[in-house]
């Protein structure tokens, strides 16, 4: 069975039943409307937000007809990468840009970016962190499930709940402060005096603005920190696509760790 016809005869589902392995009929995929419900799945009404768990939010007609257009041609990925990336700085004032898989996966980016930069032998190390800055500094308000994007990386969270207890905690093993975008970031022991005194020891900052619109990434790049944020909560573009902000000495190593074929290498057919 061929791809075209696996997905057109109901997908995975069909191929269990043609095994045996439902044990019944199944029902044809629907590509309409009844999508959802051809393959089991119940649409919900949404008067909760932009929240992932309910798959973020619906896509804007122009960027559809922007993905199909997409869709009809080949593209070398590093150079389609490296080109959206502009093109998002160009719009938000970053240095730089990249489009990661995730809001995780630009975590996970962001921390071996500032660990490992563009060096290919700390790249391939990673995640032994031995002789490398592996400490990351985060306020506690800020830490939550998803900093284990950060800890995947082999970083290790250190943990303060004031300035002074960030100021100790700085020393030669620190790779960069996180912060998440939240209510609690405001004040004395806000983004503001964080990012100020991180900048101050030479520090990197980086904020987790999944949650946040398009103001937040205002706000941080005037702060001179880095941005992961997620697009399809409020954005309005499909649930895969995120984009991290940075400046531009971080994005030194990305191809490497994101692609391991060169841009240069010959295809053949």
């Amino acid at each position: 069975m061929t791809r075209r016809g696996l997905f057109q005869s109901g997908g995975l589902a069909a191929l269990l039943g043609a095994s045996g392995g439902a044990g019944k009929a199944r029902a044809a995929l629907e590509v309409g409307p009844g999508l959802y419900e051809s393959i089991g799945v119940k649409p919900v009404i949404n008067c909760k937000g932009t929240f992932t768990v309910i798959s973020g939010s619906l896509v804007l007609p122009e960027v559809l007809q922007a993905m199909a257009e997409a869709s009809k041609h080949f593209v070398h990925i590093d150079e389609l990468m490296d080109a959206v990336g502009a093109r998002i700085a160009e719009i938000t004032g970053a240095e730089s840009a990249i489009v990661t898989t995730g809001c995780a996966a630009a975590l996970a980016h962001a921390t071996a970016g500032v660990i490992a930069g563009g060096d290919p032998e700390k790249i391939r190390r990673l995640p032994d962190m031995d002789g490398l800055p592996n400490e990351v500094i985060a306020p506690d308000y800020s830490r939550n499930v998803y900093d284990h994007a950060i800890r995947m990386v082999g970083a290790r969270m250190i943990t303060v709940r004031s300035l002074e207890e960030m100021a100790a905690a700085i020393g030669p093993r620190t790779a960069m402060v996180m912060v998440l975008a939240s209510p609690s970031d405001t004040g004395e022991f806000g983004l503001e005096p964080i990012a100020k005194l991180a900048h101050e020891h030479g520090v990197p900052v980086l904020v987790d603005a999944a949650a946040e619109g398009l103001t937040i990434v205002v706000v941080c790049l005037v702060m001179r920190t880095h941005v992961a944020q997620d697009l399809p909560t409020c954005h309005r573009v499909p649930q895969l696509f995120r984009r991290r902000l940075l400046q531009s000495g971080y994005l030194e190593g990305k191809g490497k760790r994101e692609q391991p074929e060169s841009r240069d290498q010959e295809f053949h057919a």
